[in-house]
């Protein structure tokens, strides 16, 4: 068994860091936007994607080259392109592939939430709002490029972006708490929050935040996944599945 861990999120590294324990062999594989720990385990960062090759192709041939037996997709639930490659890629070269999806956010009666499907939308919903606060990253660009003139937008990210006056650029990188994100939402006049649907635990403290403030908040919805072998939403369950194949089990990985 070698499994090939399609990573970039602090889920995914708490899988790779498990099976590493349980002596796995794997290989763990982020895109490398942001400042790379050392990890201890195998690591690939970029992308796969070149000059003289496909996503896809770069995928079969990694596969190919580390004797890859599954495929597990931790990545983050909008990175829908690399997800669809390498379910497509597994499928082609017969090895499972598995997703570890994150729970979506539950709304609390307290919440205003509003769900839109894409940028475009998003953009026109948010012309409601003057002082904004942009959670998307680069991805929230184009909605500083269409904001009206009355709009001062706040775009927080965790990389350097270019954003042009009177619009201001945040700097941060997650996990966030509760008491920051309410510091952040009143010294910046913020009005309204947009963020991506995307789960998890690590900036869910804005919309507890929010909710505080009674604040309404604009969630861009998850876009399509491919349909893979399986599904899990809890790494643990993914663990206990993979170990739990006689042929594959972990521990006899250790012997």
């Amino acid at each position: 068994m070698k499994v090939l861990i399609l990573g970039g999120t602090g889920q995914a590294r708490r899988l790779a860091e498990a099976l590493n324990r349980l002596g796995v062999p794997l290989l763990y594989s982020i895109a490398g936007r942001l400042p790379v720990d050392d990890f201890p385990f195998p690591t690939r960062v970029g992308g796969f994607s070149g000059p003289e090759h496909t996503s896809r192709q770069g995928v079969d041939a990694l596969l190919r080259k580390h004797h890859i037996t599954d495929v597990l997709d931790a990545t983050h639930p909008f990175a829908a392109r690399i997800s669809e490659t390498a379910a497509t890629a597994a499928q082609a070269a017969g090895l499972p592939c598995w997703q570890l999806i994150r729970p979506y956010w539950q709304p609390h009666p307290d919440d205003q939430w509003h769900y839109l499907p894409d940028i475009e939308a998003l953009g026109q919903a948010l012309d409601a709002w003057q002082r904004p606060l942009i959670t998307l990253g680069a991805s929230g660009l184009p909605l500083v490029n269409r904001a009206l003139p009355s709009q001062q937008m706040v775009i927080r990210s965790a990389q350097t972006l270019h954003v042009p006056p009177p619009h201001e650029l945040v700097i941060a990188r997650g996990p966030f708490n509760v008491s920051d994100e309410l510091a952040t939402l009143r010294h910046h006049g913020i009005d309204c929050v947009v963020t991506k649907d995307s789960g998890g635990h690590a900036t869910s403290a804005k919309l507890h935040a929010a909710r505080a403030l009674k604040l309404p908040v604009l969630l861009l919805r998850r876009p399509a996944l491919p349909v893979t072998s399986r599904q899990f939403d809890q790494p643990a369950d993914l663990i206990r599945a993979l170990c739990a194949r006689p042929a594959r089990a972990c521990n006899e990985e250790k012997s």
